[in-house]
């Protein structure tokens, strides 16, 4: 995953992870949730970042999320704004009591889930329903905690069950092939009670590259990835689970997992744009819920 883990001073049972990975198209008003993040993923409808397109308003009338709040803000304070930008990861199968403390205080956004936490289909909805039931203040209520895991199918993947191919599966077998994967990895993960899914991977794979390599990438064209993988998410989110475009502005060149080594993607700003960047316009043109960005190094 592009986020980076740092320890915690919530002890160590806790290791947030501060959402560099999470640039929220939604804040918090979906029934499944989101990190409370910034709400600049969703202004007027204008021009997005340069390359990316356009930002929705709000969600159409037929959409499992509700609209956006106007005011997030009030009645929180700045400890509980900025905590709603904290996505933590614990050890174990049961919910660490200083996890507990800090969503009830408001100052964690939501949580990710990894094979350590995850067991029994029984198990792991015990472990998200008690994480639903710890009362948040006033004003986070009726915005529910982020629940959260990787499910990009093939190679990552935390839950048995849907998608049952890899993202290149996906892409070579088409649009319908890769909607019906997001429609069934949606219905996996909303009976398991996660309601974030860190997919799909948007990245277009480059011969060489870690994407290509290990499968993760829908397609080595712009025009692939978007007639596949948007229509992964478009499915995804119709059973109410939030899909997370990745790794923005793009991975595809990397040579290796930035979570183990610093990769530098030596292309021009140019190159970018117009094949790495290419297909969040799509992705957020399709109302998709969040963004998360790569911790490569760009030095265009």
């Amino acid at each position: 995953m592009a986020s980076v883990l740092k320890k915690s001073p919530l002890g160590a049972a806790a290791a947030v992870v501060l959402l560099l990975g999470l640039l929220a198209l939604l804040v918090l008003s979906s029934p499944q949730g989101d990190p409370g993040s910034s709400p600049t993923g969703t202004n007027s409808g204008g021009p997005g970042p340069a390359g990316v397109g356009p930002f929705v308003k709000s969600e159409s009338a037929s959409s499992p999320f509700p609209p956006l709040p106007r005011n997030l803000s009030a009645g929180l304070t700045y400890h509980q704004m900025a905590g709603q930008r904290i996505v933590a990861g614990f050890e174990g199968t049961t919910v660490p009591s200083v996890i507990r403390r800090r969503i009830r205080a408001g100052l964690i956004g939501g949580v990710i889930l990894f094979a350590d936490n995850l067991g029994s289909r029984k198990q792991i909805q015990r472990l998200t329903s008690s994480l639903e039931r710890i009362a948040r203040p006033d004003g986070l209520r009726r915005y529910p905690l982020l629940i959260m895991v990787d499910q990009e199918g093939g190679l990552v993947k935390r839950l048995s069950g849907a998608p049952n191919a890899s993202a290149e599966q996906m892409g070579a077998r088409g649009a319908a092939y890769s909607q019906r994967q997001g429609t069934l990895t949606g219905r996996n993960l909303k009976n398991a009670g996660i309601n974030v899914d860190l997919a799909p991977v948007l990245d277009v794979a480059r011969p060489g590259g870690v994407i290509a390599d290990t499968d993760r990438g829908f397609g080595s064209t712009v025009k692939k990835v978007n007639a596949t993988a948007i229509p992964f998410a478009r499915a995804l989110q119709r059973t109410g689970v939030a899909a997370t475009a990745k790794h923005f502005p793009g991975l595809g060149a990397a040579g290796e997992n930035t979570d183990f080594a610093v990769q530098r993607i030596r292309l021009s700003r140019a190159a970018l744009r117009k094949v790495d960047m290419a297909p969040y316009g799509p992705f957020i043109a399709a109302r998709g819920k969040l963004v998360m960005v790569g911790s490569a190094i760009y030095p265009a």
